[in-house]
Parts: C-alpha cells; structure tokens; sequence
C-alpha cells in the first residue's frame, strides 16, 4: 500500500472519528444554547412557581378572612338566639300580665255598669219618695 492511501484512509477515519465525536460530545455552541434553553426553562418554572405561590397565599388569606367572617356570623346568630330565647320568657309573662289586665278591665266594666244601674234605681227611689209621682204608686 502506498502512502497516499494509507493518508487517505486516515483521515477517512480521523473525519469519521471527528463527526462521531461531534454527534456523541456536542460542540460548545450546542452545549451553550441547551445550557441557555435549560436556564431559561428553568426561570420560567421559577417565575411560574412563584406566581403559584402568590395566588395561594392570596387564597390562603381569602379563606383566613372568610373564615373570620363566618366565626363572627356564628357568634351573632347565638346571641340573636339567646336573645330570642330570652324574649320568649318575656313574652310569656306579657301575655301573661295581658290576660290579667284584660280580666280586670271586663271585672271594672261590670262594677261601672252595675254602680250606673244602682245610682240610677236610687235616683228613682229618690224622686218617688220626694216627689210622689201619682203613676209610680204602689
């Protein structure tokens, strides 16, 4: 074999040998750029975590709010109820007092109509044995 050939056949290999090694071990730019692709892969990951993390601390907050609000809703509807509870016993003795002072004014009403049919009698009585009316004789 002559020279030329065996040259040849060498750098036929060394090119296949090179292309080889570039398609296995990625030149620079490559490995720059996929670095560059990972990097900003990675701050779009982060930034989307973080706005992750602000909507739920934002919930978190909203639920913390919502949560106080029904713990105070809660405390007015039990004292709304005790207080209706209350009342019930004061309505109670209301109706109660009613009921009495209904009675005592049908018992008034009776003693005025009777005292108004007494006065009236005595009036009569009166005027009979004073004045004599002839057609009133007995």
């Amino acid at each position: 074999m002559n020279d030329n050939t065996k040259n040849l056949r060498q750098r036929g290999r060394g090119q296949q040998y090179e292309s080889e090694k570039n398609e296995l071990l990625p030149s620079s730019q490559k490995m720059e750029q996929r670095e560059k692709d990972q990097f900003h892969q990675q701050e779009e990951e982060n930034k989307s975590l973080q706005r992750t993390k602000n909507m739920m601390k934002s919930e978190m907050e909203r639920v913390s709010q919502v949560s106080n609000a029904i713990q105070a809703d809660t405390v007015t509807i039990k004292s709304t109820k005790d207080q209706h509870l209350g009342m019930n016993d004061s309505v109670k003795g209301a109706k109660g007092s009613l009921g009495l002072l209904k009675r005592q004014d049908m018992e008034e009403t009776f003693i005025f109509g009777i005292s108004i049919i007494f006065f009236v009698l005595s009036f009569l009585y009166v005027m009979w044995t004073r004045i004599r009316i002839p057609f009133l004789t007995f």
